[in-house]
């Protein structure tokens, strides 16, 4: 669902949502920005950072544990 709720949105409004998620969840995960960048530097990386942070907001929505939501048995989000 978070890859139709991306789609939906122009272009503008994604790139402002992920400055406000962004912004909201640096607050709440430590090394946040890390995260981004090691998603963005894997060979599978298939998401763009919006559904890393939407699946982040989730998560701590759910009281999940970090990655619960975005993870597709990978470790990066799990790394310091």
């Amino acid at each position: 669902m978070i890859h139709a709720y991306e789609y939906m949105l122009p272009e503008n409004y994604r790139q402002f949502l992920t400055i406000m998620l962004f912004d909201k969840l640096q607050k709440r995960i430590p090394r946040l920005l890390k995260k981004i960048k090691k998603d963005m530097h894997t060979l599978l990386q298939i998401h763009e950072p919006l559904f890393l942070l939407k699946s982040f907001d989730l998560d701590l929505r759910l009281r999940k544990p970090l990655g619960t939501v975005y993870n597709y048995e990978r470790t990066i989000l799990h790394n310091k």
